[in-house]
């Protein structure tokens, strides 16, 4: 039978007929909002037409082949500080496997304050259309390191110089510092 459409979850071992007994028929109702977990586009490949037929604006979220995917910018959902530093947290937990142990949390500590202090940097000085995590790789090119040159500047450095500059406060130059920190504690072991 169909489910109040107003909020419902369905989830089952695998090999159950979840997919042909409860969610196909509840799709093809029609009649409310979707969020489909779908692995194998299975789902996708027998009820997209339709839904499109029916008037949906069907998304799609490829990770795997992402020229087949719609795009999802996180930038979009940041309103504050606080956000950013939740964004930054999930993307390093959700990157690491479960069970891994680092050998040295440092490493962990200097990506992550590097990734916050880009993307603090990216959300308070840049504009809208350069928010975003292709940007973010463009910035870490600019990270260049020198082993053999202790005091060299790169041009990642001059950027969070300037900003300090005029944000003394910024906490994406506090952010900064503490990868250098960081950075400076991994390079003397």
């Amino acid at each position: 039978s169909i489910v109040d459409p107003s909020t419902c979850w369905s989830s089952a071992a695998a090999a159950q007929p979840k997919t042909r007994s409860f969610v196909l028929p509840n799709i093809l109702t029609a009649n409310t909002n979707y969020v489909i977990t779908d692995p194998k586009s299975e789902v996708l490949l027998a009820t997209g037409g339709y839904l499109k037929e029916q008037g949906y604006d069907v998304r799609v979220l490829n990770l795997v082949n992402l020229e087949q995917s719609d795009g999802y910018n996180p930038f979009c959902y940041l309103r504050d500080e606080k956000d950013v530093l939740k964004l930054v947290n999930n993307l390093i937990q959700s990157t690491t496997p479960k069970g891994s142990h680092e050998s040295d949390p440092f490493w962990t500590k200097a990506e992550t304050a590097l990734l916050q202090a880009i993307i603090l940097m990216l959300f308070q000085e840049a504009p809208e259309y350069e928010q975003n995590f292709s940007m973010v790789m463009r910035v870490l090119e600019y990270a260049e390191v020198r082993e053999e040159d202790e005091g060299h500047v790169s041009p990642l450095d001059l950027l969070f110089e300037s900003i300090e500059r005029r944000r003394p406060d910024s906490v994406a130059v506090r952010q900064y510092k503490v990868f250098k920190l960081a950075a400076g504690d991994i390079c003397s072991k």
